[in-house]
């Protein structure tokens, strides 16, 4: 298979050049320099051997010779002193691909031969029995992927994944060691003018050649139901696995042991079930409507799913609602949910979630949320542990066409002896179409210390292609989507002196 990869891709740079199709070549490159008071042997010291200091520059062919075929390649070049194996940068091959696109009619059939390239996406339903992450093998897989579309009502996706990472040549070895494979396939199709939609998603890992690690495998049904507004979602999945040890045996249903409130009990160890309906709602058009997502879940403890997102020995369920004032921008929501694990581990936990959203004229808005959640652990036969995460949030940003702003505030970890108060202030001005200047200050108190941030930078792009960041302070404290969220703001990160420039840009 890896053979006949690298041949066909081979036969695609030895392609002419077809002047009546379309080739691009472009390509970009970034530089980063910086210079620190602390950090370094001599305050403010420009050090280039580190791995602060870096360079790369890439390089793009895209090409459609023909309408339906398309061909990429990517090389690149990196220059960093802290990871470079040469020692100068060299450029080297990235990834590469070729498509087919055929129309039959309605029928359209898409082929893609790739290298190096993230093509593992499938729809997952509400189980994530696909996990890209778990398949394109750190970046290396290569593969080939087709999708059928609108085949008699059919759409169907098959992807082959190989993990060439495993295969390793020399160390006093002639052939390349045998490598993991992946397969992936999933069919849909819907009925009732769509109110009816399934589908079935299979996926299977073969380790090494197949004969002497072993397998695992995972079968999952689906479909979504809508009756009025309200849709019902459901996917059952099921696994078997195999390794040097032999195959676990096959479990199956235990209908004799459901109850009312141990629904549970009555499901195979070895498989994952996921519902939700969404949404119930109740309410008139006077007073609002209050609506509900109730949903539940179920991964037994011998559940195994490699290629997806590897939860097991799991089974809870969740209640999301909101309620939209009438004639007010106001949205108030509430969740919660209880989730437990019984075999692997022995915990339990409870979320609450409670949030009022407001919008007021000239682009203001408010957010405070309340969040309460707690686990309990009985792994310990002699102690219970309980821990706490009670969080008070708070939020006003506004924005217009020439600033924005934003203050957070969040008192983390309340009714502990850790409780932390964490404050951000942001703000960007738009000092001309092509000049932008944005500041973050953050900082952190608890008991044990004190921890501040201050982040300023002047960002220029004089074209589209082109930008250029000049910043001073330590840019990962409060870097967080949601900055007093941030790992480092709430724990032991402080403040630096540090200059740093950046250029970016592509052709």
């Amino acid at each position: 298979m890896k053979r006949t990869i690298a041949a066909l891709l081979a036969a695609l740079l030895l392609v002419p050049p077809v002047l009546a199709g379309t080739t691009r070549i472009e390509g970009e490159y970034q530089l980063q320099l910086d210079i620190r008071k602390q950090d370094r042997p001599f305050a403010w010291d420009f050090e280039s051997n580190n791995g602060d200091t870096w360079a790369a520059s890439q390089f793009r062919i895209f090409s459609v010779p023909r309408p339906g075929v398309e061909a990429f390649v990517k090389v690149e070049a990196d220059w960093n002193p802290y990871d470079n194996m040469e020692e100068d940068a060299q450029f080297v091959y990235r990834e590469s691909h070729m498509r087919f696109l055929k129309q039959f009619g309605d029928t359209e059939l898409d082929a893609y031969l790739f290298h190096r390239q993230d093509r593992f996406w499938v729809e997952n339903h509400l189980i994530r029995v696909v996990d890209p992450n778990n398949v394109k093998d750190g970046d290396n897989a290569q593969g080939f992927r087709f999708d059928l579309r609108r085949w008699k009502g059919f759409d169907a996706t098959y992807i082959m994944s190989d993990f060439s990472n495993n295969s390793k040549v020399g160390g006093g070895t002639t052939e390349p060691s045998s490598s993991d494979d992946a397969h992936i396939f999933r069919l849909r199709r819907s009925f009732l003018g769509g109110a009816l939609r399934t589908g079935m998603t299979y996926n299977r890992k073969v380790e090494g050649d197949g004969t002497e690690r072993g397998f695992n495998e995972v079968y999952a049904i689906d479909l979504r139901g809508t009756l009025r507004d309200t849709d019902l979602y459901l996917e059952y999945a099921d696994s078997r696995r195999e390794n040097l040890e032999g195959a676990p045996d096959q479990d199956g249903f235990h209908l004799s042991d459901v109850g009312w409130n141990q629904f549970a009990r009555g499901l195979p160890r070895d498989a994952a079930l996921k519902a939700e309906l969404r949404a119930l709602r109740v309410g008139t058009p006077r007073y609002g409507f209050y609506n509900i997502v109730p949903s539940y879940y179920y991964y037994g403890p011998d559940f195994a799913d490699y290629l997806g997102d590897g939860t097991n020995d799991l089974v809870g369920y969740y209640l999301n609602s909101w309620y939209l004032l009438p004639k007010r921008a106001i949205t108030f929501s509430v969740n919660y949910g209880q989730w437990e694990k019984s075999f692997l581990e022995t915990k339990r936990k409870t979320e609450f979630f409670a949030e009022i959203y407001t919008e007021y004229v000239n682009g203001f808005t408010s957010k405070i949320w309340y969040a309460r959640n707690k686990t309990v652990d009985f792994g310990n036969p002699l102690q219970t542990d309980v821990t706490k995460n009670y969080d008070l949030f708070a939020e006003v940003q506004v924005e217009s066409r020439l600033a924005w702003m934003r203050v957070q505030g969040k008192l983390k970890d309340l009714e502990t002896d850790f409780k932390k108060e964490l404050v951000s202030v942001e703000a960007a001005v738009n000092i001309t179409p092509h000049l932008k200047v944005y500041n973050r200050y953050a900082f952190g108190n608890d008991p044990a210390r004190l921890r501040k941030g201050l982040f300023t930078e002047l960002q220029y792009r004089p074209q589209q292609n082109m930008e250029l960041f000049l910043s001073y302070g330590p840019f990962w404290i409060g870097d967080d989507a949601i900055p007093v969220n941030d790992g480092d703001l709430s724990g032991g990160a402080d403040n630096k002196d540090m200059v740093r420039l950046i250029l970016k840009g592509n052709f």
